[in-house]
Order: C-alpha cells, then structure tokens, then sequence
C-alpha cells in the first residue's frame, strides 16, 4: 500500500511539472499599425495582452513584444490596441498550436475618419516590408467591396457583372461565378440559367449559396 501511495505521489508531482511547463510558452507578437483610409503609420499605440500594455508602436509604426502565452489553452489569443483619438481595436485568434511558434504577424489599420478598421493576422515571422505587403491586399479587398456596395444600391438583384467577372450576391455574401450561362438550383427544386435569376427572386430572399460539390458550372442557392 505504501508502494501504491508513493507511485501515485510520484505521478501527482510529475503531471503538475508538465502542465506548468506545457502552459507557459513564449510567443512572439508583432507587425504595423497604421490609419485606415490614408494607412499612414501611426506611433505611441498602446499593444495590450491580458489587460497589460506589453508594447508600443515607434516612429515606424511598429511594434515587437514576447509575451507568455499558453498556445495549447482554448482560449485563443487576444490583442488590443489602442490610442487616443482612434477607438479601439481588438483582435483575436484560435489557431492550431503549432502556428504560434515562429511569431504572429499583425497589420493593424485603426479606423479614421469614418473609415472602417482592419486587421491582417498572419502566423510567421515576417519583415517590416512584408508586413506592408499585405496591405496591397486589403487595397484590392475593400475595392470590391466598395464595388459590390455599390452593385447593390437601389436594387434587388442578385447577379452582377464587376470589372469584367459576375458574381452571385445575398445581402450578406457572395459567390463568384463562371459564366452567365452556368446553372442554379433554387431550394433544390428548380434549376434555371444563372442569367434568369434577377427575375426569378430577390436578393434578400436568399439564405445560402455555394457551388456545386460534384458538377461544375452549378450552383445551388436556399431561399426563404
């Protein structure tokens, strides 16, 4: 009995000393935060981990910081930043483990002037110029969203040519397709050519849609 007791105090011991040393790992969080409508650097922003300001952004707009991290823990990592004049931003991220290990990217556009902010969040260790790359990036992203904004204005349509492609558009998300002359299949019922569906429904009657997994050139759409 003795015996037992000392081979599971042993075994007590020996897990608590590998979660302790599981659960403390250094990760390294770092990257450029800049303006988001003319991305201008922007200095003396305040990069906050667990409620503690653990950096600050210099004359370059960057920012580099090691904090004790537990990447195998579920609740994600969470970064803010913050400075006055800007609201504040948060981002969060839930990624396998092992992606942590050589750094997280960031690239950080604070909103100004009624422009929206952004986040770039990237594993890896990356330069200050490729960290700047990205924002090509979110250029031509926030192009096309205009763009679709705009397709959507003062209508109900659902199909709409952009810069030379069409795309399929719910109020809430879009799927790019191949041809005006590809298929859809409406609540698994009805199928029609693509180029029919503005008369067929409404954009806000749609729920889902998502390319055929097996066939090309269909498309499937749920409407309510």
């Amino acid at each position: 009995m003795k015996k037992v007791l000392i081979g599971l105090y042993l075994l007590f011991i020996s897990s608590i000393l590998s979660a302790q040393n599981k659960a403390i790992n250094n990760t390294r969080i770092y990257g450029i935060v800049i303006e988001s409508d003319n991305y201008k650097i922007i200095e003396d922003v305040k990069v906050f981990y667990n409620n503690e300001v653990v950096c600050t952004t210099d004359s370059n707009g960057y920012f580099d910081a090691k904090i004790q991290f537990d990447a195998d823990a579920n609740e994600g990592l969470k970064i803010s930043f913050s400075k006055p004049g800007y609201p504040n931003l948060s981002s969060f991220e839930r990624w396998n483990p092992g992606l942590y290990d050589k750094g997280v990217n960031y690239l950080i556009g604070l909103e100004s002037r009624n422009n929206n902010s952004f986040t770039s969040v990237t594993p890896g260790d990356l330069s200050y110029d490729q960290t700047l790359d990205k924002l090509e990036d979110i250029k031509s992203k926030k192009y096309f969203n205009s763009k679709l904004d705009n397709s959507k204005k003062n209508n109900q349509n659902s199909v709409f040519e952009i810069d030379g492609n069409y795309y399929m558009l719910s109020n809430s998300n879009w799927v790019e397709i191949n041809s005006l002359d590809d298929s859809v299949r409406i609540n698994n019922k009805k199928t029609i050519p693509i180029k029919n569906l503005n008369t067929e429904i409404k954009r806000s009657q749609i729920n889902s849609m998502s390319p055929d997994e097996f066939k090309v050139g269909l498309y499937h759409i749920e409407i309510r």
